[in-house]
This record gives C-alpha cells, structure tokens and sequence, in this order.
C-alpha cells in the first residue's frame, strides 16, 4: 500500500513540474548554433511544387557566422531558405524571446522535447509557428507554419553529432500545403515550360484546394570550423 502511494507521488510531482520559460529552450538552440564559426556541407535537394520540378540537385552550401553564405552548383537550383538550419533568423534574433511561449513537453525517442509556439511572418501573412526542440541537444526536430487554420508548412528534421561539435541536420523533408491564394510557389519558375505547367494548375485551383508540394533535403561531408576565409564568399560563384 505504501509502495503504492509512493508510486502515485512521485507520478504526481512530475506532472506538476512547471514548464520550462522558452528563453531557456531557445537557449538551447542557440548554444548548439554558436558553436558554428563556419561550415560546408553537400546537399542533394528534391522539389516537387506545382509548376516546378527539381527531380534532385547537387549543391555545395558554405555558411559563415554571421550572415555570409554561397552555392555552388552546376546549373540552376532553388535551395529553401528555411531547409538549410531552420528558423535560424527567427531563432538568433532577441525579439522572439517576448512573443514565445512554451505548450508542453514531450519525449522522442528517448530526449526530452519541449513545444514552443510564436506569432511571426511566414511567405508574408501572419502565421502561429510551433517548434519542437530537442533538451539538451538544442536540435529543431519539427516546426509547424499555420495560416489562417491551414497547416501551410511542416517541416522534420534527423541530426547528428558532427565532428563532436554541434548537432547538424542530416535530413530534412518540408511539407508545404498552401491556399491558391498564396502565389509563392509560383514565382519560382524559371523556364517555359514550368509557366505553362503554372497556367494549367491556375485552371484546376479553387478557392477551397490548397497547393501541395514536397522538399527534401539530404546532408553529407560535413565541414565545420574549419576556417573559411572572407574571400572565398566574394569569389564569383560556379554555374
């Protein structure tokens, strides 16, 4: 009986642990991107959006702290500003510690993971955002867009461990689910027939059929801190 009330306590106590603020899960996020000086990495990307089609592309991706970054590729390519480390603006920016505030805490496979929600700019309309964030590893496992009721963006991610210095996203599949009266997709043409492809969805779109796409992206040869010089993101970049 003892046991049994001692079991019912404890399960008590836990349940009344108090959420944690979301400056210290945001926290965590920052930690592990600030131990990036610099990094490249290799990317094959995979679009399939209405109008457009990227089957699957080869991009050497270099990012500097703060704000410096350069593709290289063979051709053309359309990289999502939000697949490479996302919500990374978002995240390093003082302004969200205000507006976020923590739902609840879970637990995936076996970490802690806490699920923070704020108001901010998505593809230019106010959107609610919702992040999953891993604790300790600081690692955005799943991030959620919603517009208007529509889940319009749904993104998760798998890390790793790299060179045991931060935890790096190894592959990241995006979701996107758009009303017809959000043009974004549209605008990523380059090519006649990719207009002509546009011209045909515009016929089958209706006020109430959302616009539905999927990226992926998958991560090898990871570089980090290696020291990037300045110059090399001046140097014209490959086609």
């Amino acid at each position: 009986m003892m046991k049994r009330i001692s079991l019912l306590l404890f399960a008590s106590l836990l349940w009344c642990q108090p959420l944690k603020q979301p400056v210290e899960i945001i926290d965590l996020v920052r930690d592990n991107l600030r131990k990036l000086e610099d990094y490249q990495v290799d990317l094959k990307i995979k679009i399939a959006v209405p109008g457009f089609r990227m089957p699957g592309k080869s991009v050497h991706y270099a990012f500097k702290a703060p704000d410096k970054v350069k593709l290289e590729t063979f051709g053309f390519a359309m990289v999502p500003r939000q697949g490479i480390l996302p919500f990374y603006s978002e995240l390093m920016g003082d302004s969200l510690h205000i507006k976020a505030e923590t739902l609840e805490k879970t637990e995936v496979e076996g970490e802690s993971v806490w699920i923070i929600a704020f108001q901010d700019t998505f593809y230019n309309e106010d959107a609610l955002i919702k992040l999953w964030i891993g604790d300790p590893s600081g690692t955005i496992l799943k991030g959620v867009a919603t517009i208007g009721g529509l889940d319009v963006f749904t993104l998760t991610s798998q890390y790793e461990k790299i060179d045991q210095v931060a935890y790096m996203p190894v592959v990241t599949k995006i979701d996107l689910k758009l009303p017809p009266e959000m043009k974004t997709l549209r605008h990523l043409n380059s090519t006649p027939q990719a207009k002509m492809d546009i011209m045909e969805s515009m016929k089958s779109d209706t006020s109430s059929t959302p616009i539905q796409g999927a990226i992926e992206l998958i991560f090898s040869k990871y570089k980090l801190n290696r020291g990037i010089p300045d110059s090399y993101f001046d140097e014209e970049k490959s086609n």
